[in-house]
């Protein structure tokens, strides 16, 4: 928006949004972002929107055509792999962007409170729906058992309830397509030999008038080397995995195609920061540290090649020209 660009909004390929949620959602981006007493027009007036409202081809258009310099995304590894295939033949500049499970390291010495208060913050809050949602954690062996039970108690405690209220933590999921695609990553794990600690399937206790909302259970599952662990499931699901070594917790952290973000928990300063630094991620926050705007956001692999935010993000829009040899007028 910064750099005068235009903006098109194209829903899932799974479920088309409704017209007047797209619309609505258009609205209130406009407004988030618009100076106060300005209209979004006079504010930006090389910048323009625009939502499409069902399943079309504007993207596939814009990402292959040849007067479109730059395709930025977020979404998951095949979507982004498919806008990678368009642009091929133009060569335009792609900055995606991808989660896929983030990882979530607790070290020794850790502050267990702060553990479970940030992994329920970016694996349960917003039912898990955000690219940065660091869902896999992971627990040295001995700490396991204390983490698990202080986890599951305040688990336990969620209820679900109107998304506009201010006091609700657990929100419904994006659809019925989205519930039943939790639903079949829980029962698969399940099934591959994961322990199930809290939660499992079907829908939490609601109030009445929200039952039949998308809400799933905020589950949490231990388990080692499962696609459960691996793979972003978008929903409430909290994979905990054992380590006995800080070289392995970093080794299972990295053991991704992907590397947005991570999270790192210690008490000890040079420990936490050297895990930190080891985590092939494009971020790291380090305890109950939250994300900067002032810094870069992107990530490593196949979680793109671009970033986002202050001077880095304006940068990925914008193309550097060199003029030499001129004399000032």
């Amino acid at each position: 928006m910064a750099s005068g660009l235009s903006r098109s909004t194209e829903p899932s390929g799974t479920r088309p949004i409704p017209p007047r949620t797209s619309r609505a959602a258009a609205a209130s981006w406009a407004a988030r972002w618009t100076p106060p007493g300005r209209s979004a027009r006079k504010a930006f007036p090389a910048f323009s929107t625009t939502t499409v409202t069902e399943r079309s081809t504007v993207g596939d258009t814009l990402n292959s055509h040849p007067d479109v310099d730059v395709a930025s995304s977020t979404g998951s590894g095949p979507f982004a792999d498919g806008v990678a295939g368009a642009t091929v033949s133009t060569a335009q500049r792609r900055s995606p962007n991808s989660g896929a499970s983030p990882p979530r390291s607790c070290l020794p010495n850790g502050d267990l409170d702060i553990a479970v208060t940030t992994a329920m913050f970016y694996a349960i809050g917003s039912s898990g729906q955000i690219c940065g949602a660091a869902s896999r954690t992971l627990v040295r062996r001995e700490s396991e058992g204390e983490f698990l039970d202080l986890l599951t108690t305040r688990v336990e405690a969620l209820r679900g309830g109107d998304p506009r209220a201010e006091d609700t933590f657990l929100v419904p999921v994006v659809s019925a397509d989205q519930w039943s695609t939790v639903q079949d990553y829980i029962h698969q794990g399940i099934d591959a030999g994961a322990r199930l600690v809290v939660g499992g399937m079907r829908k939490p206790d609601l109030p009445d008038e929200f039952r039949d909302g998308h809400f799933a259970k905020p589950t949490v599952v231990v388990a080692n080397d499962l696609i459960i662990a691996r793979d972003e499931i978008f929903g409430p699901a909290m994979p905990v995995v054992a380590y006995d070594m800080i070289e392995e917790a970093v080794r299972i952290a990295n053991d991704s195609p992907f590397g947005l973000c991570g999270c790192v928990t210690s008490a000890d300063p040079v420990r936490v920061c050297e895990a930190a630094e080891q985590m092939r991620t494009g971020s790291a926050l380090i305890n109950d540290a939250d994300s900067e705007f002032n810094t870069g956001w992107g990530g490593y692999r196949q979680s793109g090649n671009g970033r986002e935010w202050a001077d880095f993000g304006i940068g990925e829009h914008l193309e550097i020209k060199s003029i030499v040899g001129m004399t000032a007028a």
